[in-house]
């Protein structure tokens, strides 16, 4: 595909696209936003006019290059229910935990995603430019999780056929690693491999975040709870969740984040259907309660 080519199909002249992609790091804002761990995340969040632009290389060129299976973030139809489903009784898992993910790729990977994709190097320049900043993958644009997913496509089919071979579990959730086995030492033995592999594919594993689940204890993957046969999002966060409805129905109480609230309801509705269609009885409940007699 030629730049002219290209830019006909996003629907702006070549020369203002080429000239977009050239100054593409003036259309950041750069700002911070705290983890749960307390430490700071740096976001690069894109203007209206290149957020734009990414949209359509994300709807009309990422999404249609095909990622690892064991890819569960970001990915249509795939997600934390289905990453967490695949380590369901397992009696070992072991969490890896990618250090600087987005940062660590590169605008030379990002231009290699799409000269595979238009066979023509300009129109890979521009294309790469358009969603890198200072020569890197920001946390904010639209296109960063898609292109994260392609350029580590090597590195889960390597990991994959490592794991395939010693019969380990392996998916992924974004910078998220997971592998589950019911044999501790074939576990142990084929993460020393994977660590090998994501060292040799550029990346680096974030040992502080490292987490192995054996033996007692609940076992938790991208925030879900693994039970024996059930997938749930833990008795903590459901009491939470319960109590959090009946401070705004029944007290009335301004101190409940709502957001938050929804939010939960949504997760518990993807991972416990049943304890949502509780949860929803409990709440009609609490509005009947209410209601003046």
């Amino acid at each position: 595909m030629s730049p002219e080519k290209l830019a006909t199909k996003i629907g702006i002249p070549l020369l203002i696209l080429t000239r977009l992609s050239r100054r593409a790091d003036r259309c950041y804002v750069s700002f911070y936003m705290a983890k749960k761990s307390g430490a700071k995340r740096t976001i690069d969040a894109p203007n209206q006019e290149l957020k734009g632009i990414q949209a359509w290389i994300l709807r009309n060129i990422l999404q249609n290059i095909e990622v690892h299976n064991s890819c569960h973030g970001f990915v249509k139809g795939r997600g934390i229910k289905t990453n967490a489903k695949q380590h369901l009784d397992k009696k070992y898992v072991c969490r890896l935990d990618l250090k600087d993910f987005f940062p660590s790729i590169d605008v030379t990977r990002v231009k290699q995603v799409f000269e595979n994709y238009t066979n023509n190097p300009s129109s890979a320049e521009i294309l790469a430019r358009l969603c890198t900043f200072q020569s890197y993958l920001p946390q904010g644009a639209v296109t960063s999780p898609a292109l994260s997913n392609i350029v580590f496509i090597e590195c889960d089919k390597s990991i994959e056929d490592v794991c395939g071979a010693k019969r380990i579990i392996y998916t992924r959730y974004a910078d998220d690693l997971t592998f589950s086995s019911n044999n501790r030492v074939r576990i142990f033995k084929t993460i020393s491999s994977v660590k090998e592999i994501i060292h040799e594919n550029g990346f680096q594993i974030n040992n502080g975040k490292t987490q192995f689940f054996g033996g007692k204890g609940p076992i938790r993957v991208t925030g879900v709870n693994l039970n024996p046969g059930y997938l749930s999002i833990g008795r903590r966060r459901k009491r939470e969740l319960r109590a959090s409805l009946h401070n705004l129905i029944i007290k009335e109480s301004g101190h409940v984040n709502i957001n938050k609230t929804l939010g939960m309801l949504s997760f518990l509705r993807d991972i416990e259907p049943t304890n949502y269609d509780n949860t929803i009885k409990y709440l009609n409940k609490l509005k009947t309660q209410k209601r003046p007699s």
